[in-house]
């Protein structure tokens, strides 16, 4: 028995040479934990390192 016979080809159904990818297969894996720091869901706004929000004279 050849594999033609076992799986017979289906004209409707075009061959993908290539696996299925995720929707997210460029990005890389979320953890389901939070990172310590607990910046995640934080607005940009609260949370910028690098440009510090001037505080306000007086």
């Amino acid at each position: 028995m050849t594999r033609d016979q076992e799986h017979p080809k289906d004209p409707e159904r075009p061959k993908n040479p290539d696996p299925p990818q995720p929707p997210n297969a460029p990005e890389p894996p979320v953890p389901d934990i939070e990172p310590p720091g607990g910046d995640r869901e934080v607005p940009d706004e609260d949370v910028r390192p690098e440009h510090p929000r001037p505080e306000p004279p007086g």
